[in-house]
């Protein structure tokens, strides 16, 4: 059993597969079939997860993408998705 130490500086983090957001967005596009289209939320920062990194994992299967602000609007295109 691996050992761990507590410390009250440790941070926590969360680690994002890019795939999976894809495999997400996969499993709803089966759900609705191929008519509607998807509109993707990635406002205050994709939830935490980088709303660069969420837009161009997202980018070929939505519609368009739902933000809170201009700014957050700016960072998904400066994207590149």
């Amino acid at each position: 059993m691996p050992s761990f130490s507590v410390s009250s500086t440790l941070r926590s983090w969360a680690e994002v597969d890019p795939g999976a957001f894809r495999h997400n967005l996969d499993f709803v596009r089966q759900a609705i079939g191929p008519g509607p289209e998807i509109l993707a939320v990635i406002k205050a920062n994709a939830y935490g997860h980088g709303t660069g990194q969420a837009a161009r994992a997202l980018a070929q299967g939505v519609a368009v993408f739902g933000v809170a602000n201009l700014s957050e609007a700016r960072e998904g295109r400066g994207s590149g998705a």
